[in-house]
């Protein structure tokens, strides 16, 4: 299938009748350019609006139709616009017509969408224009043949389990590959088996021989539908948990730069309150060594009282050992008077002797007089150790240095809170110029929290399913027992239904194991003809392959056999056109590629390899470019002969644009 030309009138920027020519004797590659502004999506919006009726933005999401009424056109009186694709399929040549504008044709204008209406027109054999492009080209696999370079990086969902957006990707690859042909069949024999378990139940209920056993079939049967019932609930709630799941993913995306100014003004104000909890803890230490500080002042002071102290303790007791000494010699001196023996050496004392030591025991009574320690000054030597004692515990030892330490953090822990404070104004300030719902601030930044709690929800769902599933054929093998037990004492009848039944089982068997081998199969085929396209793509010669998983998503391999982490957007944008290359390779359905912007993220030895690879991708390929996107005279000496065709989207006025 290639596309012929396509006629637009009054859509968008295209204001008068503008005839877009496609060659489809030819295959290779046409390009439109065009800058910014100049009507490239709008191109893109013709062709998908011709084939489904529909017109999104860039980022996906439904645009009001009215307001592609080209606004010269509509001062004009022209409430409408019209699209036409001509299209040739294995030699027949068909034109459909689009026209979309008020039901009323004397109105003027509405802004109301109830008042406008769609026509569509297909000449062909008087077909039904959606069922054949449905036919020709499915609206659910138009991704693969219709898209701008941004929708490529949502391929890398593919890699990821669960994950919703990958599964409608799955299914939209699966369709284009032609797998729902087995799928459908499967689900027609799954009808028919209901249908034949039916005719049985109500054969054995009949059936004398096997009435018995039709409660306990009966309970199994019950069993199996009431699993399948709670699988199936399950799977609503799992999708219900996915859409949630995309719906956070679409909140977290548009509040992304709100909430991570709110996630910083809370880590500044939590970082705020900790820096002013250790100002008051360092106050607090300063206050505590303050306490012992002024001891210090005094150091040399009381150091000269201990010294004092010592001295007079020292001269008291010096008086006071002296004292004693004198007693003790008066005693012996007196025992040798007494004896008239030395106490010391026991000789015999003399007359004259005895007398000059009587003198000398008068002068030391004499002199013990004033010897003797008072009462006051025994009392003053225990007062006077009491206080050098006191003194001399004290720690007297100098805190400036803490101190200054402490009041040198606290003036920079004050600096810090203030700059805290200072960015926490200007995130503020920013988030005043935010569109978003200030009072929404809660719950922003739960998103994560919910997006999470969604993912546990939808993980513990699917583990739920599968425990279910395995109960459901756990269930069946014991009905099949029970089957075929009955089927030996039962009637004719119920042995032939029986045998249906098993028959349609196998069939069923047969379907899942042809589904099982013909996916492996395609992915082989896939992965096989991505891989070759990737290498021609490639500029990093160390990838040396891709591989791909359940869902189709392919990782790319180095040499040493190792998956590359941390992907670039450019590879991501060069594995999803190697994916897409494939797709087309090994899809019963051919058609043309219509890209917007293809090389916007790609360096320029990427966008080398991807020009010399266009002409593989599909047989007919249309790129929507701007000015700067690659050098115009590169892509002419790469393609050469397969560059079939190109125009230049020129701008008139504002709103008026011609193709060249």
């Amino acid at each position: 299938m290639k596309f012929i030309e396509m006629d637009i009138e009054n859509f968008g920027p295209y204001r008068k009748r503008t005839v877009v020519k496609l060659d489809n004797t030819k295959d290779g590659v046409t390009i439109f350019w065009g800058n910014n502004g100049r009507g490239k999506t709008t191109l893109l919006n013709a062709f998908r609006y011709a084939l489904y009726g529909e017109i999104k933005k860039r980022n996906n999401q439904e645009v009001n139709y009215y307001e592609m009424i080209n606004k010269i056109g509509l001062g004009e009186g022209k409430v409408y616009f019209i699209i036409n694709l001509k299209i040739e399929d294995a030699g027949d040549i068909f034109e459909l017509t689009r026209k979309y504008g008020l039901r009323d044709k004397n109105a003027f204008y509405s802004e109301n969408k109830e008042d406008y209406e769609a026509q569509t027109f297909l000449k062909k054999n008087k077909q039904d224009a959606e069922k054949y492009i449905n036919a020709l080209l499915p609206k659910d696999i138009s991704r693969f043949f219709l898209f701008d370079g941004e929708l490529l990086q949502e391929y890398e969902s593919l890699l990821e389990d669960g994950n919703e957006a990958g599964e409608k990707i799955k299914t939209s690859i699966e369709k284009i590959l032609g797998l729902p042909y087995l799928v459908n069949s499967l689900t027609d024999c799954r009808q028919y088996f209901g249908v034949i378990e039916n005719q049985r139940r109500k054969s054995i209920q009949e059936d004398e021989k096997t009435k018995r056993l039709s409660s306990s079939y009966n309970t199994l049967c019950d069993e199996i539908d009431n699993h399948n019932a709670a699988i199936e609930e399950s799977k609503i709630l799992r999708d219900n948990l996915r859409n949630d799941k995309k719906e956070i993913e679409r909140k977290m995306a548009e509040t992304e730069l709100a909430r991570q100014w709110l996630n910083k003004i809370d880590t500044n104000e939590k970082s705020a309150k900790e820096k002013e909890r250790s100002i008051e803890t360092l106050k607090q230490q300063i206050k505590a060594l303050t306490k012992e500080a002024w001891k210090f002042q005094i150091k040399e002071k009381t150091n000269e009282l201990v010294e004092e102290i010592k001295e007079e303790i020292k001269s008291l007791k010096a008086k006071e050992t002296q004292q004693q000494i004198d007693g003790n010699v008066r005693e012996m001196l007196l025992k040798t008077i007494d004896t008239c023996k030395c106490s010391l050496c026991t000789q015999e004392v003399n007359s004259s002797l005895i007398q000059y030591l009587n003198s000398e025991v008068d002068k030391l009574n004499d002199e013990s007089i004033n010897k003797t320690l008072s009462d006051e000054e025994k009392k003053r030597i225990v007062r006077l150790q009491n206080i050098l004692d006191s003194l001399t515990k004290q720690s007297i030892v100098s805190f400036d240095d803490e101190i200054r330490t402490a009041e040198s953090n606290i003036e920079q822990l004050k600096v810090e809170i203030n700059d805290l404070k200072t960015s926490t104004d200007n995130l503020k300030d920013k988030l005043s110029g935010l569109d978003y719902d200030s009072t929404e601030n809660a719950n922003i930044l739960s998103y994560p929290k919910q997006y999470a709690d969604c993912e546990t929800k939808i993980n513990n769902l699917t583990n739920s399913i599968n425990e279910e599933e395995a109960k459901v054929q756990e269930l069946i093998a014991n009905r099949n027992d029970l089957m075929k037990k009955m089927a030996k004492i039962g009637s004719k009848d119920l042995e032939t239904i029986t045998k249906k039944s098993e028959l349609v089982t196998d069939v069923c068997n047969i379907f899942n194991e042809a589904i099982d081998l013909f996916r492996l199969k395609l992915k082989n085929n896939v992965e096989k003809d991505a891989t070759e396209l990737f290498k021609k793509l490639s500029a990093e010669k160390d990838y040396v392959k891709l591989s791909i998983n359940d869902n189709y998503g392919l990782s790319i391999i180095n040499s040493n056999g190792v998956e590359a982490p941390n992907r670039s957007a450019g590879y991501e944008h060069i594995v999803a056109l190697s994916l897409i290359g494939a797709l087309h390779k090994n899809a019963p359905l051919k058609g043309p590629i219509i890209m917007d912007s293809p090389f916007g993220r790609l360096d320029p030895d990427n966008k080398k390899n991807v020009c010399k690879v266009l002409p593989d991708l599909a047989d007919q390929v249309v790129l929507l470019m701007y000015e700067d996107e690659i050098n115009a005279e590169l892509i002419r000496d790469i393609l050469q002969s397969k560059l079939i065709n190109e125009h230049r989207l020129v701008r008139i006025e504002s709103m008026d644009t011609e193709i060249n």
